[in-house]
């Protein structure tokens, strides 16, 4: 597993869903240009852009968006 400090798990997941968002923010927080998730301020944002947001959950939880220009 790369980066495994980044999961909060001792041991790996053998059985790893490639879809899980926790597993796709550690993703993107290694490889993507962090940009606003303020949506008063959605300049910086392209269609096609991948926005994280957090929750206001407990505990919380992050939702994975895809920015569009068109509905």
């Amino acid at each position: 597993m790369d980066y495994p400090q980044d999961y909060g798990d001792d041991v790996g997941d053998k059985n790893i869903d490639f879809r899980r968002v926790r597993n796709l923010n550690v993703f993107f927080l290694h490889h993507a240009k962090v940009l606003t998730t303020d949506i008063s301020d959605i300049s910086q944002w392209q269609g096609g852009d991948i926005v994280v947001f957090p929750s206001l959950s407990v505990p919380p939880l992050l939702t994975i968006a895809f920015w569009s220009t068109s509905l």
